[in-house]
């Protein structure tokens, strides 16, 4: 099978085309930059030289190819980040997925596995979600988007897309694991309220695993949405107070949630609280994290970074 990958050098893309490369795939990746260019080199992968948002560069770039695997992001690098600052993330979901299944269809491509989130389930008060959950109708606005790309996919290539709303990232080299752990060194990462609010989390290298399981269970897959996370959702406050015993041995300091969400904003406050729990995904049986959860995972990132460290 030939892929085609958008954000091959991003931090899940880089997994994604070592994974393949080592499951004998052939790799395609679009790239727009020389400092790209050299690291795609080094992976031995083909590069297309293409814009994104032009749709003709990519039906020539995907030409030949017989699956897209649509992960580019451009989540932006901030603890509070803006509206504006999701803006080119929004394109890329909008327009740019717009571009690729133009390319899809042009050059008869049977499969496109695309890179969702499970924060379109929105405040579900810690209840259980599958892909059957209705969707809320009113969504933070960095999610917007999300909705029209799922939306587009099944509306103009039925049965031919995988839709992976993956839980949240993480891993030693992701900004915002790296945020959470200098920022409670620092004893700067309040409890907000009491703290009971679920999260979802995937490492960076099963979410990999996760994508390339789905290329070889295409027959199952095909035309199904399905939920990417480690199956264990963990409480904010037991989150919280265990990297605050493991880093600091204080415990964070408390801010009532009014205060939290005058601070945060609307949008940046409902991504921390809107509190739900993932079901396993029964599509995805025969997968299994290699991080079973986020204790066992962050764990062994902070011991990574302390060998590193010492050495």
């Amino acid at each position: 099978m030939k892929v085609f990958v958008t954000g091959a050098t991003g931090a899940l893309g880089r997994r994604v085309i070592r994974n393949l490369k080592e499951q004998q795939f052939s790799v395609v990746a679009l790239s727009r930059s020389a400092q790209n260019n050299e690291f795609l080199k080094k992976e031995n992968v083909e590069i297309q030289q293409a814009d994104l948002f032009n749709k003709q560069d990519l039906i020539a770039a995907t030409k030949g190819c017989d699956a897209i695997l649509h992960l580019a992001t451009s989540i932006p690098k901030k603890t509070l980040a803006k509206l504006a600052d999701w803006k080119m993330n929004d394109r890329i979901r909008a327009e740019g997925t717009a571009n690729l299944i133009d390319a899809a269809l042009v050059n008869n491509i049977s499969t496109f596995v695309c890179q969702s989130v499970t924060m379109i389930y929105g405040q579900q008060n810690g209840g259980f979600v599958s892909v059957e959950t209705p969707l809320p109708k009113e969504q933070i606005e960095m999610a917007k988007t999300t909705l029209e790309m799922e939306a587009m996919l099944k509306e103009r290539i039925p049965g031919k897309y995988i839709i992976c709303r993956f839980g949240s990232f993480y891993s030693e080299d992701d900004f915002y694991t790296n945020s959470i752990i200098d920022n409670v060194k620092k004893g700067w990462m309040p409890m907000l309220g009491c703290g009971h609010y679920y999260i979802n989390w995937i490492h960076l290298d099963d979410a990999a695993r996760a994508i390339c399981y789905g290329l070889h269970h295409l027959d199952t897959l095909s035309g199904k949405t399905v939920n990417v996370t480690d199956g264990h959702p963990i409480l904010y406050a037991d989150m919280l107070n265990y990297l605050s015993d493991l880093l600091r041995h204080k415990k964070p300091f408390y801010l009532t949630k009014w205060i939290a969400r005058l601070l945060l904003g609307k949008n940046n406050f409902a991504v921390l609280t809107n509190s739900y729990r993932v079901k396993p995904e029964p599509l995805l049986e025969n997968w299994e994290p290699v991080y079973s959860d986020f204790i066992t995972g962050i764990t062994q990132i902070l011991k990574s970074k302390s060998n590193d460290l010492n050495r």
